[in-house]
């Protein structure tokens, strides 16, 4: 996500600089991280949009930690991410109380993790099937384990944020009309 917004501030201040060669007084660059990482959902949007059609997941499963991706939930799909460490191990297999996991004390390090990833991944995808999204990432959140709600291209066309913020609105296209 990082870098997505150093993309977008390197590309607003280069235009910020250029516009200053052209005998501008200055610019403000400001950029949100939703705002960039929106960007980078443009082609669930331009379909979505194109066809009416909700697009379909990709693929899942994360490569940051072993044990990491989005998974499908009563209401959608959210994304975790176990930490490295075996505090983070703990608190996740604590919360998800899964007997299968919670018999393999070797889980608790990495690469052990890793050898059965399939496995744990399973594990969660069969745990978070009839669970909401919103309570999986609180419920993540008082753990201290990342996990976010995975947001389609109609959640985005619809978030009050970036709606209050201006960052979506209809223009009149020269050939196309309003879009």
């Amino acid at each position: 996500a990082l870098s997505a917004v150093g993309i977008y501030v390197a590309i607003a201040t280069a235009s910020a600089l250029f516009a200053a060669t052209r005998g501008s007084a200055g610019a403000h660059v400001r950029v949100g991280a939703l705002h960039a990482l929106q960007g980078l959902a443009e082609q669930g949007a331009l379909e979505y949009h194109t066809t009416g059609v909700r697009p379909a997941r990709r693929g899942a499963r994360g490569a940051i930690t072993a044990i990491s991706g989005a998974f499908a939930c009563a209401d959608g799909y959210w994304m975790i991410s176990v930490p490295h460490g075996p505090e983070g191990w703990k608190r996740f297999a604590e919360w998800i109380d899964d007997p299968e996991l919670n018999a393999d004390p070797e889980l608790a390090d990495e690469k052990h993790r890793r050898r059965r990833r399939d496995l744990v991944l399973d594990r969660i995808a069969a745990w978070s099937r009839n669970r909401r999204k919103d309570d999986l990432v609180r419920e993540a959140a008082e753990r201290h384990v990342p996990a976010s709600p995975v947001a389609t291209a109609v959640d985005l066309a619809a978030d009050p944020q970036l709606i209050a913020r201006g960052f979506l609105r209809e223009l009149e296209h020269p050939l196309f009309g309003p879009i």
